[in-house]
């Protein structure tokens, strides 16, 4: 996780997550999760970004399986 803010304005305040992960599915099968996800701001709503990539295959010759963003707005209503 990572946290970022320039002294003197609130506002470009962000927080940033990667998380990334492999699973194995008996002796053959090999997934790789990745997802990211980020927090940011303007003087009247907040965002969030979140995304997901997974891929199957070994690490010389993976193929994403599947892959999705999504971005969410909320007002600050006053926070």
């Amino acid at each position: 996780m990572r946290y970022d803010v320039t002294e003197g304005d609130p506002l470009s305040a962000a927080a940033h997550v990667r998380v990334e992960t492999g699973l194995r599915g008996g002796d053959r099968d090999r997934f790789h999760i990745i997802t990211l996800g980020q927090m940011t701001c303007d003087a009247s709503s907040f965002f969030v970004e979140n995304e997901i990539r997974v891929s199957e295959g070994d690490e010389d010759a993976e193929r994403e399986v599947f892959g999705k963003t999504w971005r969410h707005r909320a007002p600050r209503d006053f926070v």
